[in-house]
């Protein structure tokens, strides 16, 4: 995982409860789809919709649904274990500690009503009804180093509307290198969850005691910076980022099967997110190098609950006994979303041999509402079937991740300038991906035995860091099942190795 020490302030501080609420990690977190299913579909890495008659196989192709011949009743019982590996800033490399969590999750639960029409050329009438979780949203981040600057000089910046210079790496001077006076905020206008906090833990303080100040000044920038432009004494920076939380789709199916050739399939979802972020970022001087700074620790926690409506369609062609060909389109999905998010700030100081530590918190949670449209997708999937032996098949699909939109309820965005400004990153930032399966099943009966794999191309266009290029890897996903079939009774097994590449952050 890279993460740039500039970088670091844009992704864990704030301007405002608006700029935090959408980001284009929420756009990604409501785009991106990695279902877990069920055991059968997992093993052969959720290859399976050209040959259908598998729950999961109706969230690529709803035309699968008319491949059941009887009623069916899925549940799927998972577990999921996310690891998590310590970062590098700035190309030093931190620990490389390896931790990891356990969770229990139901990633399926359907049930499926087939009709056999009489004397009709139609065999088949089927209806499915499920729930089945889209994403799983488990994702810790951890890096530690020693760099230069601290978050307080964004505090500062902010409070202070003037930018760092880079080429004397030092703060508040103009072309002349005299003092410069660039319209300070006023106490009241300092933002409540984050400059604001600065300031009422004494982290940067007025340099004339009154709420008008000329500028606003820290203990790091007047003890940490000398005056020949060095850009700072090293800190020790360290944080984490926990994230938990699901996409789920409750399924609303119809398949209709055409003489065994044509079969049809649609599905009306409604897609339910739930999503907890907490940032813990901390800054210590660990040698005493600096007078009067200690360390400080900034807490952000962002609670998002959306529901939305999305639609499937799909065709499955049965060009010979041993060759299934399909096509399905995944329409864009509208959710509307309903964010809480909420700060605070601890700073301990050290001045005339006294320690005194300071804790301020926003007000109240933010609460901010929006709707974001994510991009349609295009699947197209293929299968060979090897007689009673077995089935090979395959999947690619299609999503334009830049089609993401944004739209912000006018009480949080009134000029429309936010919205604009992030639909426009979406466009920039982003780019389209393409995605490949592949699975197997072998039919040993009464077992079978599968294996699969996943490429996943990453909807984050290539971006420069500290002025290289940087493409981000695409996910890879590996995985194998084992399933037991006696009469009607079937048990499965699935198992999903995932490896997820190192998020850009911009």
């Amino acid at each position: 995982m890279r993460l740039n020490a500039r970088l670091l302030a844009s992704c864990l501080v704030v301007t405002g409860a608006v700029a935090q609420a959408q980001t284009l990690d929420n756009a990604l977190r409501l785009s991106e789809t990695n279902t877990f299913g069920t055991a059968r579909s997992l093993g052969t890495a959720n290859s399976m919709g050209a040959i259908g008659a598998d729950f999961t196989a109706l969230q690529a192709n709803p035309a699968g649904l008319a491949a059941f011949r009887r009623n069916e009743l899925s549940v799927t019982l998972g577990g999921i274990i996310a690891g998590t590996s310590s970062s590098d800033i700035n190309g030093e490399t931190a620990g490389t500690d390896f931790d990891s969590d356990f969770r229990l999750a139901l990633p399926q639960l359907g049930a499926v009503f087939t009709k056999e029409p009489i004397g009709s050329s139609w065999t088949q009438f089927n209806f499915a009804i499920g729930v089945s979780q889209t994403r799983r949203l488990e994702e810790n981040i951890a890096f530690d180093a020693t760099t230069p600057g601290s978050i307080s000089d964004f505090f500062l910046d902010e409070a202070n509307l003037y930018p760092f210079d880079e080429n004397t790496g030092l703060r508040f001077v103009d072309a002349n290198g005299d003092a410069a006076v660039d319209n300070p905020l006023t106490l009241a206008e300092l933002s409540s969850f984050g400059t604001g906090l600065a300031y009422d833990v004494f982290l940067i303080d007025s340099d004339n005691g009154t709420e008008t100040p000329e500028r606003y000044i820290s203990d790091y920038n007047l003890f940490a910076r000398d005056a020949d432009g060095e850009p700072g004494t090293p800190l020790r920076k360290l944080g984490t980022v926990q994230r938990q939380g699901y996409n789920a789709s409750i399924d609303l199916s119809f398949g209709a099967n055409y003489d065994e050739k044509l079969l049809l399939g649609a599905t009306l979802g409604i897609v339910n997110s739930s999503f907890e972020e907490t940032n813990v970022y901390n800054e210590v001087d660990e040698g005493d190098a600096i007078d009067v700074f200690d360390d400080l620790t900034f807490r952000q926690n962002t609670i998002t609950d959306g529901t939305g409506v999305l639609g499937r369609l799909g065709v499955i062609y049965r060009a010979s006994q041993a060759l299934r060909l399909g096509l399905a389109w995944h329409t864009p999905t509208v959710t509307f979303a309903e964010e809480s998010y909420s700060t605070s700030l601890t700073y301990r100081r050290t001045a005339g041999g006294t320690t005194s530590e300071a804790t301020a918190a926003s007000p109240e949670a933010a609460q901010t509402e929006y709707r974001y449209r994510s991009p349609g997708q295009l699947r197209a999937s293929a299968a060979a079937i090897l007689g009673r032996v077995g089935f090979v098949s395959a999947e690619i699909g299609y999503i334009d991740y830049t089609n993401g939109r944004f739209n912000i309820d006018d009480e949080f965005d009134p000029a429309g300038d936010f919205e604009t400004e992030l639909n426009d990153e979406i466009t920039t930032f982003l780019q389209s991906a393409w995605q490949f399966r592949l699975g197997a099943e072998a039919n040993l009966k009464p077992v079978q035995l599968r294996a699969g794999f996943e490429y996943l191309g990453t909807p984050i266009a290539p971006a420069l860091v500290n002025g290289q290029e940087v493409t981000e890897d695409a996910t890879l996903g590996f995985t194998a099942g084992i399933g037991y079939r006696r009469n009607r009774l079937g048990l499965d097994l699935g198992y999903r190795y995932t490896v997820m590449p190192d998020r850009i952050y911009r």
